[in-house]
């Protein structure tokens, strides 16, 4: 099973898209940070494209609940940050999935500039702590609508990382 944790509605939309056919095998996980979000999950839920929808009040809950789906494939919002990096060493371990995919999350997703570098990125760097989106030691690769324009912004150094449109 793959699973797709969106916590906006743009999330939704690229999850659907990347997910396809897909999503009759798949899980969408829709955590409550937006307007609406639960009315949301009920209307895509009672939809019944995908395998199962669930909803859940955090980020953090997001990453509990996924990680017992044990999926073969993730594909998250974002993976930036000290935060998000904890909550990915926890998923990774628990759910043992094979696969960490960041989609596209807007304009932002092409920013190398989110952090300064400075001796906090150096030591980011030395513990996976990701400062741009694809970045963590955990991800490979990112789902972007513009790969090349990724590519020249973005420059991720680990072996086998794929941007793919």
């Amino acid at each position: 099973m793959e699973l797709y944790i969106a916590s906006k509605p743009m999330q939704i939309t690229v999850s659907s898209i990347i997910a396809g056919s897909k999503k009759e095998g798949s899980c969408l996980i829709i955590i409550d940070m937006f307007h609406d979000a639960e009315a949301v999950f009920n209307n895509i839920k009672s939809a019944g494209d995908w395998k199962k929808v669930l909803f859940v009040k955090n980020r953090f809950m997001s990453f509990v609940k996924g990680s017992r789906l044990k999926p073969t494939k993730t594909y998250i919002d974002g993976d930036i940050g000290t935060r998000l990096a904890l909550y990915l060493a926890y998923f990774k371990l628990i759910s043992r999935t094979k696969q960490i995919y960041v989609y596209e999350e807007g304009i932002g997703t092409y920013r190398n500039d989110i952090y300064v570098p400075s001796y906090k990125t150096k030591i980011f760097d030395v513990l996976g702590i990701s400062t741009v989106f694809g970045g963590s030691w955990f991800c490979n690769g990112v789902y972007v609508f513009e790969p090349k324009e990724y590519a020249e912004r973005i420059k991720i150094k680990k072996k086998n990382f794929s941007i793919l449109k």
